[in-house]
């Protein structure tokens, strides 16, 4: 049982930071297509 719950620890940790890359990859796609839009629509009107 200790060793169990020993290693439910550093699963917890490893899935705690792929969660926490996740939401930053899907931030920085969003924010990085909206700038692509914005430019484009800048571009189109110069």
């Amino acid at each position: 049982m200790r060793l169990k719950r020993h290693n439910f620890g550093p699963n917890l940790k490893n899935s705690d930071i792929y969660t926490q890359q996740g939401v930053r990859a899907l931030v920085l796609s969003s924010v990085s297509g909206y700038w692509g839009v914005t430019h484009t629509l800048q571009q189109k009107e110069v």
